[in-house]
């Protein structure tokens, strides 16, 4: 059934209309959980524990695709290794793009922006300080300690796993890798 999830929705018609926060998890939920879903089963072919993992791994992979959202516009680090503001330039819908546009009806400022898919460094500092004015920032990492604090009950819930858990404190998001829109020139200018 993972393989047929995966495919059905890499399949799916790539429209220019922003979709809901909860079309959006669902989405990712059906597509990365997916992934880590078909990789548990695989391993479960060779194992005696047999338990049933679905909602840790659609939490992990939602958790996953939102951070990687919110790392793209705002680390540091993350920037260092990828270009910073992809999702712009490939005109995504990521996740604190659909809570600032849908937190804004009447404002067509970052739909306008992303439909360019533009590359400019300046457009897309003023493209995610318009996402930092409009909450859509603060949001994304609210929905990032949910999502760990939900994972942490369900790790605990299923037994515990330190390993897993260290994980985590490795990927939570800390003050000092994130870029300050303010200080980011990168051009040096």
């Amino acid at each position: 059934t993972e393989i047929y999830t995966l495919s059905l929705h890499d399949a799916l018609p790539i429209s220019f209309q922003c979709p809901t926060e909860l079309q959006f998890r669902e989405t990712i939920v059906k597509k990365t959980g997916g992934l880590f879903m078909l990789a548990i089963r695989l391993l479960q072919l060779f194992s005696v524990d047999q338990q049933d993992y679905k909602n840790l791994v659609s939490l992990l992979g939602l958790y996953f695709q939102i951070r990687d959202d919110y790392a793209n516009l705002k680390l540091a680090s993350y920037s260092a290794n990828k270009s910073f503001g992809e999702d712009i330039t490939e005109g995504k819908f990521s996740f604190p793009i659909i809570h600032g546009i849908h937190s804004r009806p009447n404002d067509t400022q970052i739909l306008h922006i992303l439909k360019q898919r533009t590359n400019d460094l300046d457009l897309k500092r003023y493209f995610v300080g318009l996402l930092e004015k409009y909450g859509s920032m603060s949001y994304t990492e609210n929905a990032m300690k949910n999502l760990e604090g939900e994972i942490r009950a369900e790790i605990f819930g299923l037994g515990g796993n330190p390993l897993l858990e260290r994980f985590l404190d490795e990927l939570a998001i800390k003050s000092a890798d994130k870029i300050n829109m303010a200080d980011s020139d990168q051009s040096g200018n």
